[in-house]
């Protein structure tokens, strides 16, 4: 088992820092559920202002079994709060709901401060662990 020294500030010292630097990519987890109600109710708007009752509805005359006959799909969402793109996907038929976020990483070199007893080697992140790291976040 290898055991990995984080190299980078904690999430709290970062957000304190950055906060008013956060890159547009990032969506936060505590938003992903508006977020995607967000996409849904604009694929609906969108929908019915081209006339494509593809939501299903007892007014629209759609029936139930038209309506699980179709996927539904909304590339490149941006939210109302300006942050972050991704994609939603949805499924009636089976009910599935996928949202994929698009995810960039900044490795940041540690700071011999924070760890005094660690190699100068140890601080800074090389791309072998970068993509180690990368890959399992990132399932």
């Amino acid at each position: 088992m290898q055991t990995y020294i984080n190299k980078s500030k904690t999430q709290k010292q970062y957000n304190a820092q950055a906060d008013h630097q956060i890159p547009t990519s990032v969506i936060r987890p505590n938003n992903i559920f508006f977020a995607v109600k967000e996409a849904l109710q604009a694929k609906k708007a969108a929908a019915q202002r081209q006339g494509d009752f593809s939501t299903f509805s007892l007014e629209s005359g759609i029936s139930p079994e038209q309506f699980r006959s179709q996927k539904y799909e909304l590339p490149n969402f941006k939210p109302s709060t300006g942050g972050g793109l991704f994609d939603v996907k949805y499924n009636p038929y089976n009910g599935r709901l996928e949202v994929k976020m698009k995810i960039n990483f900044q490795f940041l070199a540690g700071s011999i401060l924070d760890f005094p007893t660690a190699k100068a080697s140890d601080l800074i992140w090389d791309k072998t662990q970068q993509d180690a790291w990368k890959k399992s976040i990132s399932k």
